[in-house]
Formats: structure tokens, sequence, C-alpha cells
């Protein structure tokens, strides 16, 4: 499983619970996608404000509101063209870091993990 961490903001600029650092994401990514026996895959993990992810879920759900996270699963057709389908490309998870003080991180990952399966 090859996870890709993506900070929407400079990451020091980012007040993130001690207990939540690069390794600690990828472990915990890692444990959740062979949970849910998505090994193979590939993954992208956006951290992000919530003023972003709202404009995220204003423009694609037609939703405004501040969610946790959001999830945007990668369908075949949509990778044919792009060389990403060869990878086993799962899709991409964006996680507002304000959540984190509400929610537990692994919580969080595996719930937004869970909405790309099909």
């Amino acid at each position: 499983m090859k996870i890709n961490i993506f900070w929407e903001e400079k990451k020091e600029a980012v007040s993130l619970p001690e207990d939540i650092n690069e390794p600690e994401i990828r472990k915990v990514a890692k444990t959740i996608t062979s949970d849910l026996a998505l090994r193979g895959k590939e993954l992208n993990i956006i951290f992000c404000s919530p003023n972003y992810i709202r404009k995220l879920a204003q423009r694609y759900l037609k939703k405004d509101y501040i969610p946790a996270s959001l999830s945007f699963p990668f369908k075949k057709d949509q990778l044919e063209k792009s060389s990403l389908s060869q990878k086993g490309f799962l899709g991409e998870v964006y996680l507002n870091y304000a959540a984190l003080k509400n929610f537990p991180f692994p919580y969080l990952l595996r719930h937004a993990i869970s909405r790309l399966i099909p």
C-alpha cells in the first residue's frame, strides 16, 4: 500500500495533536487498508483547513457545511487514460485537521477510507 500525504497549508502551520505525525499516519492507514483488504492500492491523504474542506463540500456536494472528512473514490473509467490506473489508485481522502480535536484520528481515517470502497 502506497500512502501519499499532502498538506493544504504548510505543515508547520498546522497544529495537529502530538501523536499524529507522518510515520503514525502511514502506520494507521496501512492497518486500516489491510483490515479492509485493500492491499496493493495507492491512497492520497490530504490534511486541510476547515475553510478548504468547506469549499470542497460546496463545490462537489453542493452543501454548505464543514465536514470532518471527505472521500473521493477514483473509478476505473476515470483512470483508464491515466497512469494511476496501473497503480491501483484507490482515491483521495481529505481530513479537516481541526476535526482531529473532536475525533480520534484512526476513527476519522477509517471512516474516510471505508467510503472509498465501491
